[in-house]
């Protein structure tokens, strides 16, 4: 490593790889903060967690919202805050840092510099990453994208000589492992990413099992690494909620008692279906009198709580909140706030068995026949039918449109929203410059023209991937799609083949699951919820080609001393070869 490193050629391009980083971070900083210091459910709450973290207090007093939300980005938040860094540019540096280990990687499909240079710009450069209305909130879409990168890196490796070093398989192992456990500590739905885990981690199994009866063992050895920091990051976690809040979870959403309660109500069928209105209000009048937990609530649901929530999900509804129907993505926030009203909010333990007691009771009713009702289910998702088809078909072919044409992304930071004291807390946590509000004063004007100049200069950056991406897309489909028929017609499973129809997979499951939330609780097709998922559709632009020219080539030649380190005994028989030859020549 030490002599790649001391290689004049090699120091260039690390060297123009930190320009670049250099200049994305020059860029960057001319977009502002898009601060809503209202959002007590999502960017002040990551904030507010942060902020108790910093205190020594983990996620402080309990109350309906301090489960609600994975721990990974208000840790992040804290952390960065304690190393002094703004936090916008420690999130691109968290980036680049990915996308860069991630080129590393690739590097035994990725053979010459040149391809290595390009593959690294165009992830770096990635829009989505300054893309405005999304990544410019205190949001945790900044750094997923980030912990999924890492978390490919570290399986690639893995998918090296399988003598390699013990200490690097060791490394990779753990980089995969401690970076999925992140990334799952941060949403609830990182479901998405797992088929692409499933995948590549079959075919590592599959390889290990060819490796022969002595290196076996330690080939699934490694395998296990990841799950095992996977188990230990979030057992550690649930570990001290369960201390402080007498719940054993990383997050609510993830309780059976909680899911089991949201899937007994709107396993009820409605008498009047309300599109994207999961528990209507004639539902929830009919099964007061059925469930004693569930009238407990009646006053807030029905009441200011209810109209509040109403509301702000009329948009979607479109209806007017004295209607009292809330959205289905407002619902279950509606819900949790009238537990906690209710009193049933005192620590996390207690708000679960309330939700255990209300979910057997509304089960109860409906397996008794007393109201009418589908088969049991436990999750968020609302009941699908026959009529949602044509509206989930004309979802799904545009949420593959924004995804595939990167449309709708804007970069002109939008002007932050609350009143000044609700924005305090967002200038002091991430140490950067907030958007002003609408009405509020603006920025020196030196100030403005360079922030335009910056903001231009990322708008026609978006704009050239926006040309680009369509035709290199589908021009690395069918690539795919050619080299992948060669390979299975030839019983040959490349490493890239699992990789290639892993990222596949996995970008599939989050657009259809952002399908699904479209149409039946609220829009969740933008490049935003998508975010994630951007660099893997970036890397598979290099990698579908890249697959079919890796199993054409014969593999690089390995230097003497390269030879020598993976195969210890022919370096030895080397040697000795030496010294019989300087003996006969002695002779």
């Amino acid at each position: 490593m030490s002599a790649r490193l001391s290689s004049p050629g090699l120091r260039w391009w690390l060297a123009g790889g930190i320009a670049l980083v250099v200049l994305k971070l020059w860029l960057v900083a001319g977009q502002t903060i898009f601060a809503i210091g209202t959002a007590v459910h999502d960017d002040r709450l990551f904030l507010n967690l942060a902020d108790q973290l910093l205190r020594g207090e983990w996620l402080g007093p309990y109350d309906n919202l301090t489960l609600a939300k994975g721990p990974t980005y208000p840790l992040w938040v804290a952390g960065v805050f304690l190393s002094g860094l703004p936090l916008f540019p420690a999130q691109h540096l968290l980036y680049a840092t990915a996308v860069a280990t991630l080129t590393w990687s690739l590097q035994p499909w990725l053979r010459t510099r040149w391809l290595q240079g390009a593959f690294f710009v165009v992830l770096l450069f990635n829009p989505v990453t300054f893309e405005a209305v999304h990544h410019l909130r205190v949001f945790r879409q900044n750094i997923l994208h980030s912990l999924v990168l890492l978390t490919v890196a570290g399986l690639l490796k893995l998918a090296g000589p399988p003598d390699a070093g013990s200490r690097e398989k060791f490394g990779c192992a753990s980089l995969a492992g401690i970076s999925f456990a992140a990334f799952w500590l941060t949403r609830e739905e990182g479901v998405w990413l797992l088929p692409l885990l499933g995948v590549f981690g079959a075919w590592l199994a599959l390889q290990a099992w060819r490796t022969g009866p002595l290196q076996r063992g330690p080939s699934f050895v490694w395998l296990l690494v990841p799950a095992l920091w996977w188990g230990l990051l979030t057992g550690t976690v649930s570990w001290l909620n369960y201390r402080h809040y007498g719940v054993f979870t990383t997050c609510e959403y993830r309780v059976g008692s909680f899911q089991d309660a949201y899937g007994a109500l709107v396993r009820v069928r409605p008498e009047h279906p309300i599109p994207f209105v999961p528990v209507a209000r004639e539902t929830r009048k009919r099964l007061y009198p059925l469930s004693p937990a569930f009238a407990e609530l009646q006053p807030y649901l029905e009441g200011q709580l209810g109209e509040n929530w109403a509301r702000l999900s009329a948009p979607v509804t479109g209806l007017e909140a004295e209607t009292h129907e809330i959205g289905g993505g407002w619902f279950m926030w509606a819900l949790r706030d009238a537990v906690a009203l209710a009193g049933h909010a005192k620590s996390g333990g207690d708000a679960m068995r309330f939700y255990g007691r209300l979910a057997e009771e509304v089960n109860e009713a409906c397996d008794r026949g007393r109201i009418a009702a589908d088969g049991r289910r436990s999750g968020f998702l609302p009941p699908l039918s026959r009529l949602d088809l044509p509206l989930a078909t004309k979802t799904a072919l545009a949420s593959g449109r924004i995804f595939c044409t990167l449309a709708d992304i804007s970069v002109v930071p939008p002007p932050s929203v609350g009143p000044p004291a609700t924005l305090e807390l967002f200038q002091a946590l991430t140490r950067g410059r907030l958007s002003p509000v609408a009405d509020g004063p603006r920025l020196p004007r030196p100030q403005r023209r360079l922030d335009h100049v910056r903001v231009a200069i990322l708008a026609g950056i978006a704009e050239v991937y926006r040309w680009l991406i369509v035709p290199t897309g589908a021009a690395a489909l069918g690539a795919f799609l050619f080299f992948s028929t060669q390979q299975i017609w030839r019983w040959k499973f490349s490493a890239l083949l699992a990789l290639n129809f892993g990222f596949l997979a996995a970008i599939g499951s989050l657009l259809l699951i952002g399908t699904l939330v479209t149409v039946t609780s609220f829009p969740a097709n933008h490049p935003g919820n998508f975010s994630a998922a951007y660099p893997l559709w970036f890397a598979f632009l290099f990698t579908a080609w890249a697959q079919g020219f890796a199993s054409s080539q014969p593999p690089p030649a390995l230097t003497e001393n390269e030879a020598q380190n993976l195969h210890p005994e022919r370096g030895e028989q080397h040697d000795r070869r030496e010294r019989e030859g300087d003996g006969e020549r002695d002779k």
